[in-house]
Order: C-alpha cells, then sequence, then structure tokens
C-alpha cells in the first residue's frame, strides 16, 4: 500500500542536487502527498514571498550554491514566521555551522539520504498525525469569556511554550475548552500542523496566561522579527502583530469588533504610508523604529487615535493621515536625548530624578525640530510632535500652553499615547488600573470633546 501524507497545504521542498531531486520526483509519482520540489532560486523564493498562501512546512539545504541557502532560510523566517522550517542536509553539521545556525528556529535537521518518503516520515510522524485527535486533553469548567483566542500565526514550534494551550469545542448550545498543551511543553510541528490542516486559525489561552502570552510574542519578536535582515513587508505585518497587543487589551474592555477592524486597518495603513513618504530612509526616524518598545509604544498609541478620531468625525482622508503619522512619530525626540531605559523607567515621571525630568521634557521640542528638517512633512504633524505634551489647564510642556491654544489632533495623540503608556504598565502588573488613573490624573487636562469621546470608548 502506498504511503499516503494528508496536508492540505504543500510542504515546499528545495535543494539543488539534482539526483536527489530527481529521486524524489519518481517517489512523488507513486506516493499521495502535497510536494512543492524546485531546485530553481526564483521559484523558491516565489512560494515563500507568497504571504496570502499557508504551508505546512520548509525543507530547505543550507548548503545550496549561493544567493540560496541562508538568505532562502531567512526569507522563509521572515515571510512565514510561525511555518514550521525543516533544514535538509548531507552530512552531520560542523561546529561553525551549527554556530551559524543557533539564532534561526530550526525545527529539525534531516539527512537527505533517508529519500523522499523517509525525510517526510521524519518531519512527520504519521501515527501521531493520524492519531493526534486522540492526545490526552483535559476539558475546563471555566466559562467561554474566561478564554481569549490567538492566532496560530504568533505561535513558533520547537521552543517552549510558556502557558497553556486549549481548543474550542461548540456542540449545540454548549461550548468547551479542551487542554492540549501543558505550560512549559514544546509545541510539536505535528500538532500544529493537524490544526492547520483542519482549516483552524486559533487555539485560546485563559485570561489569566495573557501576560505570559504578550511576553512570549515580545520574545519572538526580538529574536526574528526585528532583526536587522527583516524585509519591509515583514515589518508592516509585524506592526500590526505589536498592535495587537493593544487590540487585545481593548477587546477584553468591550471595544467592537467593528472598531478593532477600523484601528487594524489604520495601523497598516500608516506604516506603509511612513514608507511611501520615505521617512523610514532618514538616519533618526529608522533609528527610533527599530527599537521594539518605541515601534510598541507608537504603534499602540495610533490604534488608540483612530478610535478617537474616527468616533469625533475625522475621518477625511488627509486629516487621518495626518493623525496617524503624527501618533506613529509623537516621541521621535526621546531617540536624541542622552537618557538611558533605567533613567526614563516606561516615561513615568513620578519616578524620574530632576535632571532627567528637565531633559525629558524638551523630547516634543527636538522631536518637531527633527521632523522640520525632513521634506514631506505636514506642519499639522510638526505641531502635533510639539504640542502632545501641551493640556489646557497649563500643565503641560514644553511652553504650558492653554485653553484655545491647542490643536484637537495634538490632544487624540496626547491622550492616546497616555493612555497607551498606563496599558503597558499593565500588562506588566496587571493589579495596576489604566482607566482610574486616566480618571484621576489625566482626563482634566483635555478638552471636554476628547474627554468625552474617551469616557464613550473606553470607560
Amino acid at each position: 500500500m502506498p504511503n499516503t501524507f494528508f496536508l492540505k497545504n504543500p510542504i515546499v521542498i528545495c535543494d539543488d542536487d539534482s539526483t536527489f531531486l530527481n529521486q524524489a520526483r519518481i517517489d512523488l509519482d507513486r506516493i499521495k502527498a502535497n510536494i512543492i520540489l524546485t531546485s530553481q532560486q526564483d521559484e523558491a523564493y516565489d512560494y515563500i514571498n507568497r504571504s496570502d498562501q499557508t504551508y505546512s512546512g520548509f525543507l530547505l539545504n543550507p548548503k545550496t550554491a549561493y544567493p540560496m541557502g541562508i538568505p532562502l532560510i531567512r526569507a522563509a523566517i521572515q515571510y512565514h514566521p510561525t511555518t514550521p522550517l525543516f533544514l535538509l542536509t548531507d552530512d552531520p553539521l560542523t561546529q561553525s555551522e551549527q554556530d551559524e545556525y543557533k539564532n534561526l528556529i530550526i525545527r529539525k535537521y534531516i539527512k537527505k539520504n533517508l529519500g523522499l518518503v523517509g525525510v517526510l516520515k521524519e518531519i512527520i510522524d504519521v501515527t501521531t498525525y493520524l492519531k493526534i485527535s486522540s492526545y490526552e486533553t483535559t476539558e475546563s469548567p471555566n466559562k467561554n469569556d474566561d478564554f481569549i483566542p490567538i492566532s496560530f500565526r504568533s505561535l513558533a514550534t520547537g521552543i517552549s511554550t510558556p502557558f497553556e494551550l486549549f481548543e474550542k469545542y461548540e456542540k449545540r448550545e454548549h461550548v468547551s475548552f479542551k487542554k492540549i498543551l501543558n505550560a512549559g511543553a514544546v509545541l510539536a510541528a505535528e500538532q500544529l500542523l493537524f490544526h492547520i490542516n483542519q482549516m483552524q486559525t486559533h487555539f485560546y489561552i485563559s485570561k489569566n496566561s495573557h501576560e505570559k502570552y504578550l511576553k512570549y510574542c515580545d520574545y519572538l519578536t526580538a529574536k526574528t522579527i526585528l532583526s536587522e535582515s527583516s524585509s519591509e513587508k515583514t515589518k508592516v505585518e509585524q506592526t500590526l502583530n505589536l498592535g495587537n497587543k493593544t487590540l487585545d487589551f481593548l477587546k477584553l474592555h468591550g471595544i467592537d469588533s467593528a472598531a478593532i477592524s477600523y484601528a487594524e486597518n489604520f495601523s497598516i495603513n500608516v506604516q506603509s504610508l511612513i514608507k511611501k513618504i520615505d521617512l523610514e530612509n532618514n538616519s533618526k526616524i529608522k533609528k527610533y523604529l527599530n527599537d521594539l518598545a518605541n515601534h510598541e509604544h507608537c504603534v499602540g498609541t495610533s490604534v488608540i487615535a483612530s478610535l478617537l478620531a474616527k468616533d469625533l468625525g475625522f475621518e477625511h482622508e488627509k486629516t487621518t493621515e495626518i493623525i496617524g503619522v503624527a501618533s506613529f512619530l509623537h516621541d521621535i525626540g526621546i531617540s536624541e536625548l542622552n537618557l538611558t531605559n533605567e533613567d526614563l523607567v516606561d516615561e513615568d515621571e513620578s519616578k524620574m530624578t530632576p535632571e532627567v525630568l528637565k531633559i525629558f521634557r524638551t523630547h516634543p521640542t527636538v522631536g518637531a525640530k527633527i521632523l522640520s528638517s525632513l521634506k514631506g512633512i505636514e506642519p499639522a504633524i510638526i505641531q502635533t510632535v510639539e504640542q502632545h505634551h501641551e493640556r489646557r489647564n497649563r500643565t503641560g510642556y514644553p511652553n504650558r500652553l492653554g485653553v484655545g491654544q491647542i490643536n484637537k489632533i495634538s490632544e487624540i495623540v496626547g491622550i492616546s499615547e497616555v493612555y497607551m503608556r498606563l496599558i503597558r504598565q499593565h500588562l506588566k502588573s496587571p493589579n495596576f488600573n489604566p482607566i482610574r488613573i486616566m480618571r484621576e490624573k489625566h482626563l482634566d487636562g483635555f478638552s471636554t470633546p476628547i474627554a468625552d469621546s474617551f469616557f464613550k470608548l473606553f470607560i
């Protein structure tokens, strides 16, 4: 009986060894498997660059002739960071080769002398794969609203997962959640493949695990996505991934799905716009956006600002572009200050020394000066960056402006960046209440329409 590998999504195998590929093509004629075989550089990159295509895995030979090999492997990680990646090898790896590959998220090294069938069995233990639905599971008695869906795209195989994973089962009006992975266990490629091939897109985690999940996402982001080799396309995708942390928080606090969808699209469009007007080629802006903490803060701020702007009726294309770019670059001045992360302490001014606070409060002016030197920047963006810490009760800076002197876009960005900073503190310390702090310390610094809109959306 011929071997059968039930894969709804293909596995891409790339090697320039004609002997191996010719035999693999012969084997493929007599087995049932959804496999793409190629030795061509352009063809391999074409498959990998299809971000709308889901793959069951990539099997790549790092020793193929330049410019394939390592660049091709890095492209697979960049465009499909959660797709299982396997390396096809002729001989055991040397120590130097192991050192070269150690920062890549590799599921397994497989010897190609096993032949196509043997290689596929190494990738997918057929018995485990077909019986995966019988893995020992634990049904949770918790309610539906005790769980949060997380996308498969946010997970990586082959490394420890610091939280429990659940699968959702619905039968008539009954909903239950079954645990499929213990905290600390490694998510196996075949386990993820099974669920992908069942046309599923999400696992679930308990709300109590949300903070661990966010830290896990930070780790994956820092390790694979924001590396120097990341493509612009991947950075746009990662922008949405970073914004999803803020969106998850907002979902948990009652923001409806239509508003969330609008904010997602807004965040992507802002990143694309920044690239379109060539801002990323400026060394100072590039430095600012390549810092993970800065990037996450400005993405989250733009997400919140988009919701406020929409509620306040700012929907003209030019206006939303100004709000988007200003919310993304509002803290550009901080990157040029001679301050460390320890000095800034999450930008909590109450924890800064008087000397640090004095320097920190110059960042709106410094940021406006940086943007003034660039071509293609709207004057309203520059003014917003300079005014985003001004408050109508004259407690702001750098110029202590008051009622009637602060533009509305500055207020939108200002209130959004304050709330984003408080959300970040909540994600680190769940007992911290950002809504209470906004009410007690910040809302009275904004005009009535801005404060009312914030209250309507988030409180």
